[in-house]
């Protein structure tokens, strides 16, 4: 696991770093070297582009909860070095990057999460535990910079059902709506998000058509 090229864009334009590698289980094994570097582009913000995306607070496998970070920006990259994730009792180690479009998963137990499900992304192990009645997460930025972003889940109506040891994970609907909103949550079988563009037909004349757009749901 290779640490940080530079630090990522919401930090100053001059920039004094330390790259180091890292295995598997984040013990480094090489040689920590300091290195200077210039950026001259935007800053970004992270908190318009990380976001909670997914979490699995109460799993019917034993220690596979989870919790899923997204970075929606399709171009800059983001060092998570410092960031606390409150509620997990997780500091993201030196060489943490979320990369553009990129997912990371935190884990209780990243072997046994790996082990049950197949997982594409990177994962860090948390000391912490998920409430399965229901918490606040916060991601802060280091030295208390700042809220990047926070989501109170439950394990009660309104929040999807399925999730509460019913073998699902909340997952958001729309990342580019609210996801502090348990509206922008689901569970995959509850309700969905649907959008219709065009005419509504039923007569071949204009005049006739109908101005109602309905539709069912299943019992």
């Amino acid at each position: 696991h290779a640490g940080p090229m530079a630090r990522s864009v919401e930090d100053c334009a001059l920039l004094l770093q330390t790259i180091a590698g890292y295995d598997a289980n984040f013990q480094q094994v090489t040689a920590t070297v300091t290195v200077h570097a210039q950026y001259d582009g935007p800053v970004a913000d992270p908190r318009e582009n990380v976001m909670l995306t997914e979490i699995m607070y109460r799993p019917t496998q034993p220690k596979t909860e989870y919790v899923e970070l997204f970075n929606k920006s399709p171009n800059l990259s983001f060092n998570l070095q410092g960031w606390v994730f409150d509620g997990l009792d997780f500091v993201f180690p030196p060489g943490s990057i979320l990369g553009p479009k990129q997912f990371i998963l935190l884990a209780a137990e990243p072997y046994t999460l790996s082990a049950t499900f197949t997982v594409s992304s990177g994962i860090y192990p948390y000391s912490g535990v998920l409430d399965y009645l229901g918490e606040t997460l916060s991601l802060m930025l280091p030295d208390n910079q700042g809220l990047v972003d926070r989501v109170r889940y439950e394990a009660m109506p309104p929040w999807p059902r399925a999730a509460n040891g019913l073998g699902s994970a909340l997952q958001v609907i729309d990342i580019n709506e609210d996801n502090s909103r348990v509206t922008n949550w689901t569970d995959g079988f509850g309700w969905r998000y649907i959008t219709y563009t065009g005419t509504v037909q039923g007569n071949a004349k204009p005049a006739f058509r109908g101005t109602n757009f309905l539709f069912f749901l299943d019992s």
